[in-house]
């Protein structure tokens, strides 16, 4: 074997790709030198926790960030490795803390219980993932890729997928670039030298913009972009905006000159307005003033007198609340009657709120019981039964779909109210069957056909539940044999997944609108039942479940609306979602009560750094990013 000094393989420009965040998946990027004349072969790759000096955690180039990793300092390394066995000095990336909960101040369980997704991205189903890598408008996505270490950008000129020619070159070999969305603009934070620049295009970026540099976090609303600088000198504004005025874009000087003596910590959004929470826990809005962006003067002085420290967004409106339990709202649909209020009060104020559309659901904090505000039809009024439930409490699990909501207490009676697929007088397009059957878009109802409500008291019959734990009511819980039940949703059905400890499917329940995935076809279940499931991801109308069969891992299988919303993988791209897949990720549209399907997407990225895309707005292809 050769010892040439010249033949020694080396690398440079080692760095993680994706953000840093629990449930996410990160990847190890590098670019091997002369790899002409001294082709690569099986680099090894390392993990560590501490940085060089610290413990070798993983030996992957892809890493699923876990619980159990939070808090780490992560560093990627690579050992060059030619194809004829020399081997190179070991490279390390720039270190990276895993985050404990949240993004940008941002706890998860806010992002997950508010309509909008709360993470810089146009999202409303709170299962994608959480890494970055992959971002999408409503009709365009960028990618990172980890050979070139290039962001990608494809799609419809109207939803931001042309990238104008002066910004290309920043967006080329830098993987420390970060990306941002609307429903039709992209925003790219991206490094220069000790500070950074913010870039923005897509239909709606005005032409005079504000300070786009030095900028510590982005957030985003249906229509703008809005952010926190960092350090900035006494006298400066401390927050931004980019976009038009009656959506957020421009921030009032009032609220600028509010927080130079109190520091901006977050920034949530409604579809077209933004809140922003201080240091010292107080709340002021700007955007559209109906759906949030005007605080009336009532509720301002009683937010004045509050610490607040949670904020959770419908699409009309937000709700506050304390540590302690105190809640407020305001908005299109938000504010709480006084009926409602003294419920909450009464057990000890609010544990969490969830939202919908334009209705929330609060949590007491003494016996974990339910009450609701909002708009009736969307699950702000609840059913008879639902209320029975609701009053007796004890509840383990509670999620909304855009114009529903469901909650299931601790002996497996679940309650389901709201409208299933639709809102107002618009009724979405049904299948055949249903249209047939006449069945009810009624959310109660569909829960109440066939015996769905008995298979879900079969998970919990002799279920145990840790009374230790403080933990919110969320749509997922572990009972104490370690088993993971998981309610997921789209904008017409729900799922419910029940995992053995090992990872084994246990039940899988599924009831709702049949065409968007309320109805799991007999092949399917059964192909789920038998398989280790990862993940379940959801479009407008449609479910993609991760899964590992047997010895192969990374299967992709999907349910639900085809024509739209990727529920039915084409032909010619089954072979490539057969193994392989690290990741799944959805371009989603705004969820629109109307008769005509939500065009969506489904993307998945691959061990071997291929993308497979299919639904609607993407071509149906697998392709290497590095070679487009």
């Amino acid at each position: 074997m050769s010892t040439s000094v010249n033949a020694i393989p080396t690398v440079k420009q080692v760095a993680i790709i994706g953000e840093p965040l629990i449930g996410g998946t990160v990847s190890g990027s590098y670019l091997y030198e002369n790899p002409n004349e001294n082709p690569e072969g099986a680099s090894l790759f390392r993990w560590y926790d501490g940085g060089a000096t610290g413990t070798v955690i993983a030996t992957s180039i892809d890493l699923t960030l876990l619980p159990v990793h939070a808090g780490m300092t992560l560093s990627f390394s690579v050992t060059p490795v030619a194809a004829t066995d020399e081997t190179g000095v070991e490279s390390f990336s720039v270190p990276m803390e895993v985050m404990r909960d949240g993004f940008q101040n941002i706890s998860d369980e806010e992002s997950e219980n508010s309509f909008l997704k709360q993470r810089g991205q146009f999202a409303f189903h709170a299962n994608g993932p959480k890494d970055g890598v992959f971002t999408s408008t409503a009709g365009a996505f960028a990618l990172k890729n980890r050979l070139t270490q290039n962001v990608s950008v494809i799609g419809a000129q109207n939803f931001g997928g042309v990238v104008p020619p002066e910004f290309a070159t920043y967006l080329q070999n830098n993987p420390a670039v970060t990306m941002y969305t609307t429903q039709n603009s992209f925003g790219a934070l991206v490094p220069i030298s000790d500070h950074n620049q913010l870039l923005v295009w897509g239909p709606g970026i005005p032409t005079t913009l504000p300070d786009l540099q030095d900028i510590k976090s982005v957030y985003s609303n249906g229509s703008s972009l809005a952010f926190i600088y960092k350090n900035p000198q006494p006298g400066e504004n401390t927050i931004g905006a980019v976009g038009t005025a009656a959506t957020g874009g421009e921030v009032p000087v009032g609220i600028q000159n509010k927080l130079m003596f109190d520091r901006p910590k977050a920034i949530y959004a409604t579809i077209d307005a933004f809140a922003v929470l201080t240091e010292l826990g107080r709340v002021y809005a700007w955007g559209s003033t109906t759906n949030g962006g005007a605080i009336p003067l009532d509720i301002q002085t009683q937010l004045n007198s509050m610490k607040v420290d949670r904020i959770i967004a419908s699409r009309t409106a937000f709700c506050a609340m304390t540590a302690s339990g105190e809640v407020i709202a305001w908005g299109l649909n938000g504010v709480i009657p006084a009926a409602t209020l003294e419920k909450i009060y009464d057990d000890n104020g609010a544990l969490n709120v969830i939202a919908n559309d334009s209705a929330f659901v609060a949590i007491t904090k003494g016996r974990r019981k339910a009450a609701t505000w909002g708009l009736a039809a969307h699950g702000g009024t609840m059913s008879e039964t639902a209320a029975s439930l609701a009053a007796r409490g004890n509840l383990v699990l509670c999620t909304a779909a855009p114009w529903a909501m469901c909650f299931i207490n601790e002996s497996g009676q679940a309650a389901a109210w709201g409208s299933a697929g639709h809102g107002g007088e618009a009724i979405p397009v049904q299948s055949a069957d249903e249209a047939a059957s006449n069945l009810p878009l009624n959310a109660e109802e569909l829960l109440e056909q066939g015996d769905i409500e008995t298979q879900i008291e079969a998970i919990f019959s002799g279920a145990r539940f840790s009374r230790s734990l403080q933990s919110r009511v969320s749509s997922s819980t572990t009972l104490l044999s370690g088993e993971v039940v998981e309610l997921v949703r789209n904008d017409g059905s729900f799922v419910l997944l029940n995992r053995h400890p090992d990872g084994r499917t246990k039940s899988l329940i599924s009831w709702g609108l049949a065409a968007t995935g309320g109805s799991i076809p007999s092949d399917v279940r059964q192909t789920l039942m038998a398989s280790r499931i990862r993940k379940i991801y959801c479009s407008n109308g449609a479910y993609a479940a991760l899964v590992d069969q047997g010895a192969t891992e990374g299967v992709v299988v999907t349910w639900g609306r085809s024509s739209q919303d990727g529920g039915v993988i084409p032909a010619e791209l089954r072979g490539a979602l057969s193994s392989g897949v690290v990741e799944i990720y959805t371009i989603q549209a705004s969820p629109a009560p109307s008769a005509a399907a939500v065009p969506a997407a489904f993307a998945a990225r691959k061990t071997n750094n291929k993308y497979v895309t299919w639904g609607a707005h993407v071509k149906q292809e697998e392709f290497d990013p590095g070679r487009s």
